[in-house]
């Protein structure tokens, strides 16, 4: 048995729709087929900087946008 890994970025309707028949198939073929989901690497920096504390505190709406274009 072989093992590939695929990336598939879900923005457009046909990759949906190709994640949605892979994930399909998967239910019914178990033994063959096997669907992991990892998120991104920016996603993972992000949640490990908020466990740490590293966040960005604003104090309103026009606080965080001057922030946010500095």
């Amino acid at each position: 048995m072989a093992t590939y890994t695929i990336t598939i970025k879900d923005k457009t309707n046909k990759t949906k729709h190709l994640l949605g028949l892979i994930r399909e198939i998967a239910k019914t073929e178990k033994k063959y087929i096997s669907v992991e989901h990892s998120p991104i690497a920016k996603t993972l920096k992000a949640l490990e900087d908020s466990k740490n504390g590293r966040v960005t505190k604003t104090k309103g709406k026009k606080d965080f946008f001057s922030k946010l274009n500095s």
